[in-house]
């Protein structure tokens, strides 16, 4: 058999934004018992959603055949040649070899403690396609995001509106493209499943519907890290740390792109539920996201009564969504949003109180972290001081909406996870718009000393460069002034029209002023 190989597909000949890609995938998790560790921050798709030279992640349909993973070669066939080679769309970076060994082993393949999600995609596929300019996707089939057009050279902006303003054709076509995915086996992708983590035999792939991949891309990210024969549960690959905004921007644009691709409605884009104007939940109606039982249950006049949920019942560290392996779902969604009068959405001034924290984040930068933005944003610190431990914002919603929303990881299995996250993301574009497209101060000032501490600093500065980068150019979002009131300097565009197709939001002036004071009794969970 003739396989090919070469270099490393990170090694230092590699293409300069490939070297930018490495220290971005490199970026620090902090540790416990280490101060710092390498990992990686985007395991499960970061590679495939920024369509850059190089692009892995996912488990593609086509690299999960076992002469794939057998030789450790993700190029598939793209108009006659890999990685649409011949049209000039990418270039797959091997070359003739005559035996097959020669290919590394799967790492995890004999060291059953690893964690095939380090280092990713190399668990799996050594070599994987390298597009070239506006193509992307596992064979460089596909553009950018925010590219369009058969040779990717067109471009757009995305708008994305409050959920209540939007038009019944609009709100329709939502729910109606959300119950499609649902409903529709993704072509491109299959999910891995086990029930034992520890012995790589027992893994097996799966077919799965566009959203419920979404669904367990989250779940993948949330399974504790493996290190030395032991889970690490402090902390996963996409929250409580650096990552956690970023990451998420990412399986936005992902799943807003996967419906694209479905419905070939190029324009549509994923909507935002505004909850800091809310006293409850308004858009749990039969209209909209669905009202519930008093035991939880979707009532039956909703979209989305008799959706299953993926990956339910897998607390168990040792495995990768039970419910899949036996190919069933494990039970139905379930909503209940609190009455309770202390345990109410966040409010409109939370939100103003997180966009006046200038650092991204802070040492030790976990849950811990104070002063940090990402940390009141992610909800374990109160926005209004930088000190008290939460839950507040982004974790509060999650805790009052209760059933699937309120179990971290079966969540994305709730349609209200996308409204949620995708109105984070609005304010962590507010805060990115004051801090400009290069962060001034990518990490806090006392964590600048050592060597180690200056190389985080320097991934961290790269990774918010190529996060405002993700989705600055092509997506924006409306503002809905009859939802919530800005104070008069955050003023809003004068020519405002929350019913255009092609609004804009409006630039914010935001205070620079830190709360000062004592750490307090950590009471997050």
């Amino acid at each position: 058999m003739r396989v090919v190989l070469v270099i490393n597909k990170f090694s230092a000949s590699s293409p300069p934004v490939v070297q930018v890609l490495r220290e971005l995938v490199l970026i620090f998790v902090v540790s416990e018992t280490r101060s710092i560790i390498l990992g990686t921050v985007c395991m499960v798709f970061l590679f495939l959603v920024l369509g850059f030279s190089s692009v892995g992640s996912q488990f593609f349909r086509a690299c999960t055949t076992d002469v794939a993973l057998k030789s450790r070669i993700c190029c598939p066939l793209w108009n006659g040649s890999p990685c649409g080679e011949h049209a000039g769309r990418g270039k797959c970076p091997i070359k003739l070899i005559s035996d097959v060994s020669q290919v590394s082993e799967i790492s995890h393949g004999k060291n059953q403690c690893h964690d095939e999600r380090m280092d990713w995609p190399t668990g799996y596929h050594q070599f994987v396609c390298r597009c070239k300019g506006n193509y992307s996707g596992y064979d460089c089939g596909e553009c950018k995001y925010g590219h369009y057009g058969e040779k990717c050279d067109h471009m757009k902006i995305l708008v994305r509106k409050e959920i209540r303003i939007l038009n019944v054709t609009e709100r329709e076509k939502f729910l109606r493209y959300l119950t499609l995915s649902k409903l529709t086996s993704s072509k491109d992708f299959v999910i891995l499943v086990t029930n034992n983590r520890r012995n790589p035999k027992s893994s097996q792939f799966r077919n799965v519907s566009i959203y419920d991949l979404f669904a367990w891309i989250h779940h993948y990210t949330m399974k504790p890290i493996a290190q030395n024969c032991s889970y690490t549960s402090h902390r996963t690959f996409a929250h409580q740390g650096p990552a956690f905004l970023p990451w998420h921007r990412l399986l936005l644009l992902f799943i807003e792109r996967q419906i694209q691709l479905l419905t070939g409605d190029e324009d549509f884009a994923l909507p935002y539920y505004d909850w800091s104007r809310d006293n409850n939940c308004s858009i749990c109606t039969d209209e909209l996201l669905g009202r519930n039982d008093l035991e939880g249950n979707i009532l039956n006049n909703s979209y989305f009564s008799s959706w299953g949920m993926i990956c339910g019942n897998s607390e168990n560290p040792n495995t990768y969504c039970n419910s899949a392996v036996t190919r069933n779902y494990s039970g139905c969604l379930q909503r209940n949003p609190s009455t309770k009068e202390d345990s109410g959405l966040p409010t409109h001034q939370d939100v103003l109180n997180a966009l006046k924290w200038k650092d991204y984040d802070t040492a030790p930068y976990d849950k811990t972290a104070l002063y940090s933005f990402r940390n009141a944003i992610e909800g374990f610190l109160d926005p209004s001081d930088g000190e008290m431990y939460g839950p507040y914002l982004h974790n509060r919603v999650h805790s009052y909406m209760g059933g699937t929303m309120a179990d971290t990881f079966i969540s994305a299995n709730d349609p209200m996870f996308i409204l949620h996250h995708s109105f984070v993301d609005w304010q962590t574009r507010k805060q990115q718009e004051e801090m400009g497209t290069i962060p001034k101060k990518p990490c806090a000032a006392q964590w600048k000393g050592s060597l180690k501490a200056k190389k985080w600093c320097l991934n961290l500065h790269l990774a918010l460069n190529l996060f405002n980068l993700v989705s600055r150019l092509y997506i924006t979002f409306t503002s809905a002034p009859h939802l919530r009131s800005f104070p008069t300097h955050f003023p809003e565009a004068q020519k405002l029209d929350t019913m255009a197709e092609n609004i804009t939001y409006a630039e914010m002036n935001l205070t620079t002023s830190k709360g000062k004071g004592k750490k307090k009794t950590d009471t997050a969970q």
